[in-house]
């Protein structure tokens, strides 16, 4: 499994996941943060919504492959 480094409220972190498993479920049930929550998974309702170099974005859409190196 591809592991995958980025900086996650201004420390570094490496997860290993599956180059499709989308943010949400990495930040959640990989690395424990329970901020971001679980919606609609369809990007609409925005409950999942991080920011990712200071940008929003919807965390239950994008797969962690996108934000490898990112600073969320």
């Amino acid at each position: 499994m591809p592991a995958y480094s980025f900086i996650l409220n201004k420390k570094p972190v490496t997860a290993e996941a599956p180059a499709d498993l989308r943010v949400l479920w990495v930040l959640r049930d990989l690395l424990g943060v329970t901020g971001p929550k679980y919606g609609c998974g369809l990007d609409q309702c925005l409950a999942c919504t991080c920011l990712v170099d200071g940008r929003a974005f919807a965390s239950c859409s994008t797969p962690v492959s996108e934000i490898a190196g990112h600073d969320i």
